[in-house]
């Protein structure tokens, strides 16, 4: 995500997208008031810089920049952000992003946290819970990522191996990208730890389809999967 309206901080610190509540005051044309809850243990600063982004959702696709402001107000764990929306293409709604600055003590800031802090939530097939920020929070190491990615790839094999003993008409011939000339269930089910972890990085660097949202995890591999399995450039 772009940054540049908000300042730099120390390493400590994570930028985290946090969803509004249905509380929203309109104080005067060009500012909205509106709500977030954090979990217990976490805390934004007061006059922390904040940027309000629309979800993405199924009838509205918008996901632009609605306003920037700063936390003004904090009351527990409820805080209250200032946003600027007089150039917003819509209103605020409840579900919108404001991504601001937390510090971590002794978090891990994984690859996992990474996607997580785009307020993403991940979910099995079954829609069993994979991961989301809160479980993300507590993952010490990149050895504690590794069983969550494990779980991911098995979701994708399951998925794939069940769509195809279904002879579901969803199949399809994958015309570009690593898997191009393949068909899609049979895959699905010959997927490693690489392309999942590949696809979360391009979710890191691309999350804007996907914040705020929760998705069942082999559904949107397999998209990934027939566009061209669109990957971030790794110059290490």
């Amino acid at each position: 995500m772009c940054l540049v309206t908000l300042p730099l901080l120390s390493q400590n610190k994570q930028v985290v997208a946090f969803p509004i509540t249905d509380y929203m005051v309109k104080a005067n044309d060009s500012l909205t008031i509106v709500q977030i809850k954090l979990q217990t243990g976490l805390s934004i600063a007061e006059k922390a810089a904040g940027i309000l982004r629309a979800a993405y959702s199924s009838t509205d696709t918008n996901t632009s920049e609605l306003g920037t402001g700063k936390c003004q107000l904090i009351k527990s764990d409820y805080y209250y952000f200032g946003i600027f929306t007089n150039n917003a293409k819509r209103k605020p709604k409840q579900g919108d992003l404001v991504y601001t600055f937390i510090e971590l003590k002794n978090n891990y800031a994984g690859l996992l946290f990474k996607m997580a802090s785009h307020n993403i939530t991940i979910t099995s097939v079954e829609e069993n819970l994979i991961i989301d920020f809160g479980t993300a929070l507590n993952l010490k190491d990149a050895a504690a990522e590794k069983p969550v990615i494990d779980s991911m790839v098995n979701d994708v094999i399951y998925t794939g191996k069940a769509m195809a003993q279904q002879i579901n008409n969803q199949d399809m011939d994958i015309t570009s990208g690593r898997f191009k000339g393949k068909r899609l269930f049979a895959t699905m089910q010959t997927i490693t730890d690489k392309d999942v972890t590949d696809f979360i990085k391009y979710m890191i660097a691309r999350p804007r389809k996907y914040a705020g949202n929760t998705w069942k995890f082999s559904e949107i591999f397999a998209t990934w999967m027939t566009s061209g399995t669109p990957t971030v450039i790794d110059n290490n």
